[in-house]
């Protein structure tokens, strides 16, 4: 891995955590700044927009040619989102048990826009929108390869994978599942209504949306694992091989 030097010693760690066989301190993720680009620690976004490199919760300008120009070219342009996180990686060291992992990700429970929640782009955040006035006639939830969001993030992810190669991975996306999905659909106060009101049903959703997750997590990993068959978890900066 061309941004992490010890990368087979970090995996042989990786492992070691999920057999319970660490020994001395835990594992730590530990991303530094480099020296040449600490001067711009003190940072902020420009008004109106969040263009810039994000890392420990300060900023850092990005070169004009890699800013994004509208919230298509922030999530969706691959070549560019690459060229980001590539310029990111450039610029830091990743240390301890951390590793360069992209996330090409449509916000936390993108599963709910795969059967029926409309996306809401912004610079500074994702939302998933309410799509589930009630529940009459609602169909069974069931893996569906031709929904519009999933197509084009299957596809954005392929191609991300593509470019990036062996220089880094590309990250599980956070599907996101049961009812935290079920909430992006419905709303998160007519969801707590109906878990009042109809319990047995919301149970019910609750089921077909686990069994859709494993469906559309096997369509990502078949995507993003690497020789060994491992993986790496946008949210919480882990690897490991998902299937033996």
């Amino acid at each position: 891995m061309m941004y992490k030097p010890n990368w087979e010693e970090t995996k042989a760690k990786w492992t070691n955590y999920w057999q319970h066989k660490n020994t001395g301190r835990p594992l730590m993720c530990v991303v530094a700044r480099k020296p040449e680009i600490e001067h711009l620690s003190d940072n902020r976004p420009t008004e109106g927009g969040y263009r810039d490199v994000i890392c420990q919760g300060k900023y850092y300008n990005l070169p004009d040619d890699l800013r994004w120009k509208d919230m298509e070219d922030k999530y969706q342009n691959a070549e560019r989102i690459v060229k980001r996180y590539r310029h990111f990686c450039e610029n830091h060291l990743f240390l301890a048990e951390s590793f360069p992992n992209l996330n090409v990700d449509f916000g936390p429970g993108s599963l709910a826009s795969y059967i029926g929640s409309d996306i809401g782009f912004k610079e500074d955040t994702v939302w998933f929108k309410e799509c589930l006035d009630d529940w009459d006639g609602v169909e069974e939830f069931r893996f569906d390869p031709e929904s519009k969001w999933f197509k084009k993030h299957i596809e954005l992810v392929k191609e991300c994978r593509k470019i990036a190669g062996d220089d880094f991975y590309v990250d599980m996306p956070d599907l996101m599942e049961n009812v935290d999905v079920l909430a992006s659909m419905r709303g998160v106060q007519n969801l707590l209504f109906d878990m009042i009101d109809e319990p047995e049903l919301i149970e019910e959703r609750v089921k077909q949306i686990t069994n859709i997750y494993y469906e559309y997590f096997d369509r990502f990993y078949d995507i993003i694992k690497d020789e060994e068959g491992g993986n790496a978890y946008t949210v919480f900066q882990i690897w490991d091989r998902v299937k033996q």
